[in-house]
């Protein structure tokens, strides 16, 4: 216990430090691969969108913090006593130095209940500071005066008669009766000047005495343009045709990362421009493409990847949600896809760059903290989602200093064991099911078409009583293994081990497409890996396995069986009998891996085939033909085609009692392939046949009759 580490409370850190200064912090980092590939960019694109998307919003939100922020400050001031009510000039003084401190900031100002008005406002051409103040009493002159990096004044001319009390600003705040935001507006400081419009924002926030009755209101103005600024300095990857746009939920745009007005009209009527008929083709174009979605740019809530064809070229787009202090805003990053080839390296470094600059501006003490909170939540999220996907990870993150993220650590590690164990010994996908369904196993099954796979290891009694145990289960461990992975990569499950059999199927738990071939293309896949598993044996001294299959595909029952204390997975049903039977029959034509014809049927034309028989099994009296997969059509040996069709044609001769000329070509095909047990098999009774016909009406069905 003493060597125990000291925790904290999240809740009660997380207390001083708002107290002492609200950040938001988020991090960013990220990592890429090393070659420049296009299928690396296709695995990295979307993180690198999102995080570029993220990277915007983290810059948005810092920036709509600060009005917000500087309002709350100035407030607590005037409630505190540090700005006298009776002296608002000596508030001018105070402003002056936020906005010094601040450079994002172009206006803080304070408007009273009795028509005083102190502002401080940044002059955008040249960055100096004016004063513009407003005696009490009814409308009157605003006086204007630039102040001097010393604090002495310059007096300019007066303006118009000014009511503070009358302006939007102060009314909007009162209306609200708590901090709000003005809308995004245009407008032209110097109507007779300026030919394009300035785009801001503004924070208003009430304040009142103890009784609540109204004191003033407190504003700070956001020049957009810094946000423009801001977006045109981030490169997309190695992407110079990228382009980043912020747009209000009606589609008028905030700020973009390339040249070009945002806001236009005349003097007397100011206005925002409309994304879709933004003058940048880029940008035009993928604003249509979200405005053409259902909803359009309103209802946008998680992060949205999309992509289209513009000029023969595809965009990717990542659209995000940026909410902030009541701000509702979409961040859009459009990229062609082509571009992403570059420098990874470089974007990593420009990521921690910008994370560095960002923890230094938010400070050494919050950084420490936040780094360490937000990496110890990072870990225990990453490790609760693999466990929720039944992904189970083998190590647990570091413990925490953390009280209340240390009890979530020891929690899932406890969870993520008993999992672990609880997927040995029922199949993953059975388990991964259960869990995103967020369900009980219930004792039940239902009508389901599946493919299924039964295999064995010839003469496994044999071998197993002749092997040292040792040598037995790694040798079955690794087999188990090879057979597993298999499986495993086609989508498959396996169900049972009963003793050397495996068995397996396709379409349950989880529906798949095309499961009949999946589940051929997955035999031959595991006789290659059992071929080079019979190859590391040999060098070992270990004696090689012969492995044996069946497949067939067809509806069985699927579900949970047993009683309610002990469930159990499986499937019922004549073709699992019917599949069992196809591996049992390997052995007398001396094939590794049959199907039946309802699995050839269903995969006609992509899998090489050889007709090896038509026969009864016990137990059945319908003929089943069987096959033995070869190798899949793409990319099959010219070789293995032929052999195909050498054996298929010989079937039909056999099948159409022309035994003579059947026995021929079987032991034409025997003479080639000595090894070839299916071809001796049938010749050998070809043979029979000439002497000993079968009955008339006979419909080229063998029956076996052992199983």
């Amino acid at each position: 216990m003493g060597n125990r580490r000291r925790t904290y409370s999240i809740r009660a850190l997380l207390l001083v430090l708002v107290l002492g200064q609200i950040w938001v912090v988020l991090s960013l980092s990220a990592w890429m691969g090393s070659r420049a590939s296009s299928q690396a960019v296709r695995d990295i694109r979307e993180p690198l969108l999102d995080q570029v998307g993220q990277r915007v919003a983290l810059r948005i939100g810092r920036l709509l913090d600060e009005p917000a922020i500087i309002n709350e400050l100035n407030a607590a001031a005037f409630r505190a006593g540090l700005l006298p009510l009776t002296e608002p000039l000596r508030a001018a003084d105070y402003f002056y130095q936020q906005l010094v401190a601040r450079p994002d900031i172009s206006t803080v100002l304070v408007g009273l209940e009795t028509n005083e008005l102190v502002s401080l406002e940044r002059q955008v051409e040249d960055g100096s500071i004016h004063q513009v103040t407003k005696a009490p009493g009814p409308p009157s002159p605003l006086m204007t005066a630039i102040i001097a990096r010393d604090g002495s004044r310059t007096h300019l001319t007066h303006r118009d008669d000014y009511d503070t009390r009358g302006r939007p600003w102060y009314r909007a705040a009162l209306e609200a009766g708590k901090p709000t935001w003005s809308p995004v507006y245009a407008f032209f400081l110097d109507e007779k000047k300026e030919t394009e419009p300035r785009v801001t924002i503004t924070a208003v926030r009430p304040f009142f005495d103890a009784q609540g009755a109204v004191l003033g209101v407190l504003a700070s103005d956001l020049l957009l343009a810094d946000i423009a600024s801001y977006l045109r300095t981030i490169r997309i990857g190695n992407a110079e045709a990228g382009v980043l746009f912020i747009a209000q939920r009606d589609g008028k745009l905030v700020a973009t990362s390339v040249e070009g007005r945002v806001a236009g009209g005349t003097n007397a009527k100011p206005e925002l421009f409309r994304a879709v008929d933004f003058e940048h083709p880029l940008i035009q174009a993928t604003a249509r493409h979200i405005a053409a979605r259902p909803g359009g740019f309103g209802d946008i809530d998680r992060p949205l990847t999309s992509e289209f064809e513009l000029d023969d070229r595809v965009i990717l787009v990542r659209a995000i949600s940026i909410r902030q202090r009541g701000i509702d805003w979409l961040g859009v990053v459009a990229v062609p896809e082509k571009e992403f080839t570059g420098p990874i390296d470089e974007n990593i470094r420009t990521t921690w760059m910008l994370f560095t600059a960002l923890m230094l501006l938010t400070g050494l003490t919050i950084s420490v903290f936040s780094r360490r909170v937000g990496g110890a939540l990072r870990a225990v999220s990453d490790y609760m989602r693999q466990v929720a996907d039944f992904d189970i990870p083998e190590e647990k993150p570091p413990p925490s200093a953390f009280s209340e993220i240390r009890v979530m650590q020891d929690s899932m590690a406890a969870m993520n064991g008993a999992l672990r164990s609880f997927g040995r010994y029922v199949p993953k996908p059975v388990v991964r099911r259960l869990m995103l369904d967020r369900g009980e196993a219930v004792l039940g099954v239902e009508p389901a078409e599946l493919t299924v796979m039964f295999s064995d290891i010839a003469g496994f009694t044999t071998f197993s009583e002749s092997t040292p145990p040792d040598v037995l289960i790694e040798m079955m461990r690794m087999y188990f293994d090879a057979f597993a992975d298999g499986i495993a990569e086609s989508g498959g499950t396996v169900i049972e081990y009963i003793g050397d059999a495996v068995i397996a199927f396709w379409n349950a738990p989880v529906p798949l497409e095309d499961h009949p071939r999946r589940a051929v293309v997955a035999t031959l896949a595991c006789q290659a890996r059992f071929d080079r598993l019979n190859a590391d044996f040999a060098a070992r001294g270990w004696p090689e396995l012969e492995t044996r299959i069946g497949v067939h595909v067809g509806v069985a029952r699927v579900g949970n069986l047993g009683s309610p204390a002990r469930l159990k997975y499986t499937a019922l049903g004549d073709m699992m009998n019917l599949c069992a039977r196809l591996e049992s029959i390997n052995k007398q034509y001396g094939t590794r891996v049959l199907v039946s014809g309802e699995v050839q049927r269903a995969t006609a034309g992509r899998v090489v085939y050889r007709w090896v028989d038509t026969i009864i099994v016990k137990g059945r009296l319908t003929p089943t033909p069987i096959y033995e997969p070869l190798a899949p059509v793409e990319g099959a040996d010219p070789a293995v085609r032929a052999r195909a069709e050498r054996h298929d044609a010989a079937m039909r001769l056999y099948t159409a009692g022309d035994f003579a000329a059947a026995r021929a070509a079987f032991d034409r095909i025997v003479q080639a392939s000595p090894g070839d047990g299916a071809a001796r098999l049938l010749r050998d009774r070809c043979a029979r046949y000439e002497v000993d016909p079968p009955p008339e009406g006979w419909d080229g069905a063998y029956a076996w009759q052992q199983k």
